[in-house]
């Protein structure tokens, strides 16, 4: 192997992926060692924790699906920032499932951040405390690459759809959409309108009178104008976060 592509190679390595020795991944693979990986989502309210294993035919099986609930986007729509105590309980969760997931022997962990992290002043600084605790980088994705993955997930559990397909997924901090036909991407788009948003806003915590209600969905109908002039799908698919 050329020497500069090899260093390439293992300094990527070192940086993105649980195993960064040659001889120990040839040797998981004539081990027959299951092909295992793990992704984190870190999410306004909670982190997410998927290890998934490869059978040798390329179907998929759940080893481990589950998250914990950080709240790294409280108080952001105040003050603009991610708090220290946020910052510390996130981080703790994610060390957490990192050591989980070498423990299971993960080949490689991806980490993603989504709404509150694109809009935080110290977005940057939790991403380095992050790094610091765990080794693990934080990759803050852009709302319509949050859409297009979640389209992708879709798609993959559904199989193959005919017509027009749109797929949402609302979140802590703002919701995707994307709009498709078949496993072409047509559209996609992030609105901010989210589940910790609204609620920090118009307190709806608690009790709340008719008035504050009808308030709050008169602003989520002015957050969602970009949906007024697409037509009605054939197929409708959403989730929301915990």
């Amino acid at each position: 192997m050329d020497m500069n592509l090899a260093t390439r190679t293992n300094e990527h390595l070192s940086d993105t992926g649980a195993n960064t020795s040659y001889p120990r991944g040839l040797r998981a693979l004539l081990d027959d060692v299951p092909s295992r990986y793990a992704v984190i989502d870190m999410g306004t309210n909670p982190v997410k924790f998927h290890v998934g294993e490869c059978g040798p035919d390329g179907s998929w099986r759940t080893v481990v699906d589950r998250s914990d609930m950080t709240r790294l986007g409280e108080n952001l729509h105040e003050t603009g920032e991610i708090s220290d105590v946020a910052i510390a309980r996130t981080a703790d969760a994610i060390a957490g499932m990192v050591e989980e997931a070498r423990r299971l022997g993960v080949r490689t962990i991806a980490a993603v951040g989504t709404a509150w992290m694109r809009i935080a002043r110290n977005s940057d600084d939790v991403i380095r405390t992050i790094h610091e605790r765990t080794g693990i980088t934080i990759e803050v994705i852009p709302g319509d690459e949050e859409g297009r993955l979640a389209y992708l997930a879709v798609q993959t559990g559904l199989g193959e759809q005919h017509g027009h397909l749109v797929v949402f997924d609302t979140g802590g901090g703002s919701s995707q959409f994307t709009f498709g036909e078949g496993s072409r991407v047509l559209e996609r788009f992030s609105v901010d309108v989210g589940v910790v948003r609204y609620t920090e806003r118009f307190g709806l915590d608690h009790e709340i009178s008719p008035d504050v209600l009808r308030e709050a969905l008169g602003a989520i109908s002015e957050d969602l104008f970009l949906l007024d002039d697409h037509p009605q799908p054939d197929v409708l698919v959403g989730w929301a976060a915990p």
